[in-house]
């Protein structure tokens, strides 16, 4: 079954918002933009907002009119995961942070430098390609 996600692409000062996953299975550590899975009833620009809070501490908005739709296929502790993913483009609301409290998996919100993107997302090909892509295409 596909899992229905939301996620944000922000970038402040050439660097690009995230966060560093421990895979359970191999213990790897993984760069992630901040994301997940929509709530029942949830919009995807919601689940966007709520993800990034979660995940890096950070309020943002997003612009509705950059969403992107793909599909990939994800692998994690040891399963294949179809994902259908909406992206979009996201600004800090202020420079407010609060306190993450996220899944196990959850090792750290990060600021990557954009120009080691390509290298952080070589993970998943499919990714790594339509996000590098979206980057360039708004950023």
């Amino acid at each position: 079954m596909t899992v229905k996600r939301a996620s944000v692409v922000c970038i402040r000062d050439n660097k690009i918002l995230g966060f560093y996953g421990k895979e359970p299975k191999t213990e790897k550590l993984f760069f992630f933009l901040p994301g997940g899975k929509l709530d029942p009833n949830e919009s995807p620009v919601d689940c966007a907002i709520r993800e990034t809070l979660e995940e890096t501490g950070f309020k943002v908005g997003v612009k509705t009119e950059t969403e992107q739709i793909v599909d990939y296929s994800l692998e994690w502790d040891g399963q294949q995961f179809p994902c259908c993913t909406h992206f979009y483009v996201a600004q800090l609301i202020g420079n407010e942070r609060s306190q993450v409290d996220d899944a196990d998996y959850h090792r750290g919100m990060c600021w990557l430098e954009v120009e080691n993107l390509h290298e952080a997302l070589s993970y998943n090909k499919e990714l790594q390609q339509f996000v590098t892509r979206f980057v360039a295409e708004y950023f």
